[in-house]
């Protein structure tokens, strides 16, 4: 029964950038090193990423806006700089499926805005993207569609999202819409 699962998980990967990514800032791994993690699980037990896997993670980095810092040292990345690293890694594992975790969490405003347009490039080439965040200015600007929980599941089109009497409806009257500046 676990390898039907195990064989489930692989065909039906999905990429997770978490909310908050616990490390050693004096760990020695590059940018790089940590983008190549999101292909681990698909390379042969004990075999090593090749120059095809590293090309691709560049590209991928590229992509991001982090390409420039693939040599550097992850404990020398500012926060934004280790998000995109890590969304790299999500995107690298090449499932059309993005689980993300507050993304913005670490992120100043302007970071948040280029973070959320990439977000948006990324979906108009296919991608499914799953939000989870606290933000919901910021993802009234780039979500097609959104589900709240609050005790009862929500849904609304973008469009419902920018009214404040429907999140007052979702999360009721002890709710206060604070603009963030990060």
């Amino acid at each position: 029964m676990a390898w039907r699962k195990k064989e489930w998980l692989r065909q039906h990967s999905f990429g997770y950038l978490p909310q908050r990514e616990e490390y050693d800032r004096l760990f020695p791994a590059t940018a790089l090193d940590i983008v190549l993690m999101g292909i681990a699980g698909t390379l042969p037990l004990g075999k090593r990423c090749r120059a095809e896997h590293k090309a691709k993670a560049k590209e991928v980095m590229r992509q991001c806006g982090i390409d420039e810092k693939a040599g550097s040292f992850i404990g020398t990345l500012s926060g934004g700089e280790f998000q995109r690293v890590m969304l790299a890694r999500a995107i690298l594992s090449d499932s059309p499926y993005l689980i993300l975790d507050e993304p913005e969490a670490g992120i100043d405003r302007p970071g948040v805005k280029s973070f959320f347009v990439l977000l948006k490039q990324l979906h108009e080439q296919g991608k499914t993207i799953i939000t989870i965040s606290h933000d919901l200015h910021t993802l009234s600007d780039y979500c097609t569609f959104l589900i709240c929980l609050n005790r009862t599941l929500h849904c609304h089109n973008d469009m419902e999202l920018v009214n404040a009497d429907i999140i007052h409806k979702t999360f009721g009257d002890s709710v206060r819409l604070i603009e963030k500046d990060y």
